[in-house]
C-alpha cells in the first residue's frame, strides 16, 4: 500500500502541476493518474478514476480528434477543492491563491492562506460535501473541481464544471492516504 501511495501522490500533484503550467514530455503514468503529450501544448490526463480530461493553453483550440472529452483551460486560475490535502498540495506548487471555493469550514482549516481568504470573501465555504450550494458554486464559476467524490460528477457536468477525482479507487479513504 505505500508504493500505491507514493504513486497517488506523485500523480496528483503532476496533475496539479500540468493544470497550473505549461509543463512538456511525453507521456508519464503514476499509479491511476496518466499524462499523454499532444502537439501544441494539450494534455490528455488520466484522473483517478480513469477519467480522461483534455488540457488546452488559454485561447488555443482543442485539437478535434478530441472533442467529446472534458476540455479544461491551462493554467487554471480559480479552484475549488473538496479536500484539505488538495489544498495542500496547491500550496506545495505556490497556486493556494487559485483556490476560490471551499467544502470545510473555516475554523477546521490549518492553511493561514485559506483561513485569511474566507475571512475576506475571497475564498468560499459551499456547505459539506454532502449538501453543496451549487448556485454558489456557478457564481464562482471554477476552472475545475478537485474532489474525491464521484457522486458530483453528473452534477458538475450539467453545470459545465469540469472536475478532477483526486484519489483513486484503492485509496479513498484517509487510513488509505496515511499508509
Amino acid at each position: 500500500m505505500r508504493k500505491f501511495n507514493f504513486w497517488l501522490a506523485l500523480g496528483s500533484i503532476t496533475l496539479a502541476f500540468l493544470l497550473f503550467s505549461g509543463c512538456q514530455g511525453s507521456f508519464r503514468h503514476f499509479g491511476e493518474f496518466s499524462v499523454m503529450y499532444l502537439e501544441n501544448n494539450c494534455k490528455v490526463v488520466t484522473d483517478g478514476v480513469g477519467r480522461k480530461l483534455l488540457l488546452v493553453p488559454r485561447g488555443q483550440e482543442a485539437p478535434k480528434e478530441y472533442e467529446g472529452v472534458t476540455k479544461v483551460e491551462i493554467p487554471v486560475r480559480k479552484v475549488v477543492t473538496y479536500s484539505n490535502a488538495d489544498a495542500a498540495r496547491l500550496k506545495t506548487l505556490g497556486v493556494v491563491d487559485s483556490i476560490a471555493g471551499v467544502v470545510t469550514k473555516k475554523d477546521d482549516w490549518y492553511i493561514p492562506e485559506i483561513r485569511k481568504g474566507m475571512e475576506e470573501g475571497r475564498i468560499v465555504y459551499l456547505g459539506e460535501y454532502t449538501s453543496i450550494d451549487y448556485e454558489r458554486l456557478q457564481v464562482i464559476n471554477p476552472d475545475v473541481v478537485f474532489t474525491w467524490d464521484e457522486g458530483v460528477i453528473p452534477k458538475l457536468k450539467e453545470l459545465d464544471i469540469p472536475c478532477v477525482i483526486t484519489s483513486t479507487k484503492l485509496a479513498k479513504d484517509l487510513p488509505a492516504h496515511i499508509r
